[in-house]
């Protein structure tokens, strides 16, 4: 085994990040110590070794943060949020709340929507510029054109403009994805 494996700051584990994502180093640097208290020592995703160990392609290796156990376990996403949760006596509220029925699913899924759109929080969305000026066209149509109406009709006329704004963009950047995806 690697030395780097068995470096006695990680006695209880790994935290495995993704090491080029602001938020998760963000994230690490503001939790590195307290983890290390706790026998966890944060490595990126990116690292060789953990390349290695996890053998997984890249777009799995960098969907989700990982826990490698020093058993060799490896737990990832909400379950791995929930493992180091459990070793802070503040967050174990929500370790008992995640094992209500249901609750585990609801956590899995916001943490897997909260990290599939880290790179648009990062500032580097794939959406380009000149698709977000579909955005604000409708809305600023709205403001011109029922300017001199109720303001309970602009209110109702504004939300509905940026729904349907928001809708056309979702619907482009799936259909681009989907375009991609079978390029590929």
């Amino acid at each position: 085994m690697n030395t780097e494996i068995t470096d006695k700051r990680g006695e209880r584990g790994w935290i495995l990040y993704d090491g080029s994502c602001k938020i998760c180093k963000g994230i690490v640097r503001r939790w590195n110590s307290a983890l290390e208290r706790r026998g966890f020592a944060c490595v990126p995703l990116q690292t060789d070794w953990v390349r290695d160990r996890l053998n997984l392609s890249e777009d799995e290796l960098m969907l989700e943060m990982r826990v490698l156990e020093s058993s060799g376990t490896v737990v990832g996403g909400a379950a791995a949020v929930l493992l180091l949760a459990g070793r802070f006596w503040w967050a174990l509220p929500l370790v008992w709340l995640a094992r209500l029925p249901g609750i585990f699913r609801l956590l899995d899924a916001a943490y897997r929507w909260g990290a599939a759109r880290r790179y648009c929080a990062n500032g580097t969305c794939t959406l380009s510029p000149r698709k977000r000026w579909y955005v604000l066209l409708l809305p600023l149509a709205v403001l011109l054109f029922c300017a001199d109406v109720a303001p309970w009709v602009l209110m109702w006329a504004m939300a509905g403009a940026l729904w349907f704004a928001l809708r056309v963009l979702t619907l482009i950047e799936v259909g681009a994805r989907r375009g991609r995806r079978k390029d590929a």
